[in-house]
């Protein structure tokens, strides 16, 4: 659903894929670490079929023979209709009816509407599209307080999925998805439109590079940009800079004097444009009362999907 948030990301997904930045090995961690979290999440269901083809084809096939031979619950149900692919992470028939729930782990610790919802609305989408009656969707997330240690029992929050009943929380996801919808369907047809063009869309980088998920063709987009463009600047509003967008400043050293700068964006501004190196005045007395030798760790860079020491959440 890279079209959802970049129709320029979307075409030069499929025309242009050699311009993406290579994955860094903290995103393949991450990755990873993602993958894991699924894995553990499955042992909720202990009688679920996982899905396994070699490619996309093998596992359609393998989730209809699935379906038709009654299972319950599957993992990594894969569908393939009118173009378009999806893979659920648990989809669960819900009672003698056939109808069904699809749910999304996540290794987050809450539901983030505006980078998940859209995921889940795209895989309801396409599993009705396949036929099936699809009456629910959940998102799976991770306990805040479960520790390294622990039973792998409370590793997820109910919060957003149970297994017997509903809460308001569940209810609220599903109320979410079928509102979101018509939304994925129109960017469908967008997405359709985009790919026949014959060069990318003329989109300027923007928020929409970072959000709701980072796009590998950032560094691609941004080689043409200038070197001092408003988007920048720190914590400038997205209001901000479309008011200086619409009256044609693009770089932030023609910003006019009626344009506010907070200190941060002050500093930031002489720095850049002025070659001036900002030494805060209190610098010299911190370090001074370091004792070495020192030892750090980025917890940025360090970020385990799950706690890895005992007692830690």
């Amino acid at each position: 659903m890279g079209a959802y948030q970049c129709e320029k990301r979307h075409w030069l997904s499929l025309h242009e894929p050699e311009q993406a930045t290579k994955l860094t090995d903290a995103e393949l961690e991450r990755m990873a670490q993602g993958a894991h979290v699924t894995e553990l999440a499955r042992k909720r269901w202990p009688s679920g079929v996982l899905i396994e083809g070699k490619n996309s084809v093998e596992a359609v096939e393998l989730t209809r023979q699935a379906l038709s031979a009654g299972a319950t619950v599957i993992f990594e149900a894969a569908f393939l209709v009118d173009g378009l692919f999806a893979r659920v992470d648990v989809l669960e028939r819900m009672g003698r009816r056939n109808r069904y729930r699809v749910i999304e782990v996540k290794s987050s610790l809450e539901l983030k509407p505006e980078k998940h919802i859209p995921d889940i609305a795209f895989q309801v989408h396409v599993v009705q599209l396949s036929g099936l009656d699809v009456a629910d969707s959940a998102v799976l997330t991770l306990n805040r307080e479960f520790r390294c240690g622990g039973d792998l029992k409370d590793l997820f929050d109910d919060g957003w999925v149970t297994r017997e009943g509903r809460t308001k929380d569940v209810r609220q996801v599903w109320k979410r998805v079928r509102k979101a919808l018509p939304d994925v369907k129109k960017a469908i047809e967008r997405a359709r439109a985009v790919e026949a063009r014959p060069s990318a869309p003329d989109i300027e980088v923007g928020r929409q590079c970072r959000s709701p998920n980072e796009c590998p063709f950032i560094a691609h987009c941004e080689a043409s940009r200038p070197l001092w463009h408003i988007s920048r600047l720190p914590r400038i509003k997205k209001q901000q800079e479309a008011e200086l967008r619409e009256a044609g400043i693009h770089t932030f050293d023609t910003l006019p004097e009626s344009f506010e700068l907070s200190p941060l964006q002050r500093r930031f501004v002489r720095a850049e444009c002025e070659g001036v190196a900002y030494v805060g005045e209190r610098l010299a007395e911190v370090l001074e009362g370091i004792a070495y030798p020192l030892a750090f760790i980025d917890f940025e860079a360090v970020q385990p999907g799950l706690p890895v020491f005992n007692e830690t959440q």
